[in-house]
C-alpha cells in the first residue's frame, strides 16, 4: 500500500500513482509532486500535480483526486461540452 492509498481507497475507479518530494534544503518546506492515471486497467486520463513548498507528494494527492472525481463525474453524465477546456474551469 502506497502513501496516498487512503485518498483513493473509496473511489469508484482504480488509480496508478507515484508520489514525489523534491527536497530544497534544510529549514525549507519541500516541493511536492504527484502523478497518476486512471482507471488502472484501461487508462483514460493522466494527472500531474506539482506544488511549490507543498511538503510531500502524498500531501497533495487530494488535488488529483478532486480532478479525477470531476473527470469521471463529467464523463458519466449526459451533459454536453460547452467549449474546449471546460474541465479546467
Amino acid at each position: 500500500v502506497g502513501s496516498a492509498y487512503m485518498i483513493f481507497m473509496n473511489s469508484p475507479y482504480t488509480v496508478a500513482a507515484k508520489t514525489g518530494t523534491a527536497q530544497i534544503g534544510e529549514g525549507r518546506t519541500n516541493n511536492a509532486v504527484f502523478i497518476c492515471y486512471a482507471p488502472y486497467e484501461n487508462p483514460e486520463v493522466a494527472v500531474a500535480v506539482a506544488v511549490e513548498h507543498g511538503s510531500a507528494g502524498a500531501s497533495i494527492a487530494s488535488i488529483a483526486r478532486d480532478i479525477l472525481d470531476y473527470y469521471f463525474a463529467f464523463r458519466d453524465s449526459t451533459m454536453a461540452l460547452e467549449s474546449d477546456g471546460v474541465l479546467l474551469k
